[in-house]
This record gives C-alpha cells, sequence and structure tokens, in this order.
C-alpha cells in the first residue's frame, strides 16, 4: 500500500502533497495572500507566507518594497 503524503497547512486542512500541481507565487503579496496552490482536480487555495513554507519547504522570498515615484 503506497504511503500517503499529507501536509498541513492550517490547523485540521491536511492536503496530499501527491495531488498538487503547482504552487504559483504572485508578483505581489495581496491582502496577506502570498502564492497559490492548485490541485489535481481543478481546486485553487490561497497561500499565506507560512502556508507557503509548509507546503515548500522554503522560505518565502523577501517582501517587495513598494517604490514610490520622484517627483523632478
Amino acid at each position: 500500500m503506497p504511503a500517503i503524503n499529507l501536509v498541513e497547512i492550517r490547523p485540521g486542512l491536511f492536503l496530499n502533497g501527491d495531488h498538487i500541481v503547482l504552487v504559483r507565487v504572485l508578483p505581489r503579496e495581496e491582502r496577506g495572500v502570498y502564492a497559490v496552490l492548485q490541485l489535481s482536480n481543478g481546486d485553487k487555495l490561497d497561500l499565506t507566507r507560512g502556508e507557503f513554507t509548509a507546503i515548500s519547504g522554503e522560505e518565502p522570498r523577501p517582501a517587495m518594497r513598494q517604490q514610490v515615484p520622484v517627483a523632478k
């Protein structure tokens, strides 16, 4: 019997890592959403930085600083 690869990303929310199709990091974090996860059944889930780390095992990239236009 094959082992199930479960990852807990939120208290009580477990994902089977074998069903993750992709994790896309957004160009800019918006409303706490750092990345979008897509599952093999087509469902999508917004991820925070902590959830991204739980799934990928990688530290998220540093937050982008907002650039302020320079007046001339």
